[in-house]
């Protein structure tokens, strides 16, 4: 079962099918990073994604270190209801979606909870990462 859903998993990917990453330069050094999987994808494989791809886009616009300014979890709140005799339950039934504000920076990262080196991001995920396989 377990193998069966990691196959439903949403992939690391540009937006596509309304799933994936996108992103919004909101001046050159502060970036608006969201993924949005699909509801087969658990919570911390999306943040994992987002911080993968911010760090991603720190490296690409040639920064060292990015700061994670605003975080929010977009995820729509679609409830599934079913009831019985005597009680009613309910099961989130929406693709989670997060977004990060960041800042980028260069030279040595600061020393705070919400900085974060590029580098070291990328290559401590890198093996988390699934990707859509090329054809």
């Amino acid at each position: 079962m377990a193998t069966f859903l990691t196959g439903c998993a949403t992939k690391y990917q540009a937006w596509s099918k309304y799933q994936g990453y996108k992103e919004t330069k909101a001046e050159d050094d502060r970036i608006i990073v969201s993924f949005t999987a699909n509801m087969h994808t658990d919570v911390q494989t999306v943040k994992d994604y987002l911080l993968y791809r911010c760090a991603e886009l720190t490296l690409e616009n040639e920064f060292d270190y990015f700061i994670i300014f605003e975080q929010q979890d977009d995820t729509p709140r679609d409830y599934m209801t079913s009831s019985g005799v005597g009680y009613e339950s309910g099961q989130m039934n929406s693709a989670p979606t997060y977004s990060y504000v960041i800042k980028c920076g260069k030279g040595e990262k600061p020393n705070e909870y919400n900085a974060y080196n590029a580098k070291d991001v990328k290559n401590n995920l890198e093996s988390e990462i699934i990707r859509v396989k090329k054809k």
